[in-house]
């Protein structure tokens, strides 16, 4: 059975402006509204969002909407906390290396957005080429 967070990704990658509540049909809270106040509210569920989301096969106008969006709005809001599972995350996923270059600086410090750029085009030690 799918968690309630893997029903909000589902339900912000399909349908983002309609009502989403899995436990009440009479909601009007959009995915869109319950993502957006989430990543600047709540870095914990928003990082097990993007985790989720970006676990997913995404085509190329998610993964873009998912960067600019949630993801950008996490960074932004919490990317001093959380920019060491940033990177641990990176390290791990080519997907999640590529979601990270949809990300623009905006408001981030200068100091966070040089790791947030770093980690995105970091290749792990294990898949580079022998010298």
């Amino acid at each position: 059975m799918h968690s309630e967070m893997a029903q909000l990704v589902d339900a912000w990658l399909q349908r983002p402006d309609q009502p989403f509540d899995p436990e009440d049909s009479e909601s009007f809270t959009s995915a869109f509204d319950i993502v957006f106040e989430m990543m600047r509210t709540s870095p914990d569920s928003g990082w097990s969002f993007i985790v989720e989301a970006s676990n997913r096969e995404l085509t190329p106008s998610r993964a873009s909407r998912l960067a600019a969006g949630p993801l950008e709005d996490l960074l932004t809001h919490h990317g001093l906390a959380i920019i060491n599972q940033v990177e641990q995350q990176a390290l791990a996923s080519p997907a999640f290396r590529n979601l990270l270059s949809g990300v623009w600086q905006g408001s981030m410090p200068n100091d966070l957005w040089q790791r947030i750029q770093a980690a995105s085009t970091t290749v792990p030690q294990s898949r580079r080429p022998n010298p």
